[in-house]
């Protein structure tokens, strides 16, 4: 697995770019039903058309449920356990949020997966009806799927019990 392209995940320097003002508490904007934060809202065309890998692996979780740890534990074994090699990069960097929509010259999540090598590992707070469809088309890996909810109560997320790809029963 090689290092991501540090020149586009230059998070720091791009953090001090960023006019005072820009950071505050977005108002919320329903996509399919589901209120999401008005810059991921906005951001929505292109998280919805998103290009999974089939190697990609997909952690998906509600927030502060863990998703650091998971991806830590995943990085790790990605990594045959070489706890140094998992100390690469920072978490960020890793494992790109799907959803995060930056304001410029911070890179978006999609921007960060689209130079990073496979196999990507892939975080989301998306409920499971906004994951984009192309992880299930893929037959993406979903390591920890239980994290995986719907929002409407339409199905019910469950791990495949014959393979390890999410599968949707309803």
């Amino acid at each position: 697995m090689e290092k991501p392209d540090v020149d586009v995940l230059k998070y720091s320097e791009a953090l001090g770019e960023v006019p005072d003002g820009t950071f505050y508490r977005f108002p919320l904007v329903p996509v399919r039903g589901v209120p999401l934060m008005q810059p991921i809202a906005e951001y929505w065309d292109k998280i919805e058309t998103f290009q999974a890998r089939p190697d990609d692996l997909l952690i998906a979780t509600y927030p502060k449920a863990g998703t650091t740890w998971m991806q830590e534990i995943v990085d790790c074994i990605m990594n045959d356990g070489d706890v140094e090699r998992s100390r690469r990069a920072p978490t960020h960097v890793r494992s790109p949020f799907l959803e995060i929509a930056s304001p410029p010259p911070v890179p978006s999540g999609i921007d960060q997966l689209e130079v990073t090598p496979s196999p990507r590992l892939v975080k989301t707070h998306l409920p499971y009806e906004l994951v984009p469809n192309s992880f299930w088309q893929q037959k993406c890996k979903c390591p920890g799927a239980a994290g995986l909810t719907t929002s409407s109560g339409g199905g019910t997320p469950e791990r495949s019990t014959t393979s390890s790809t999410c599968s949707m029963k309803t």
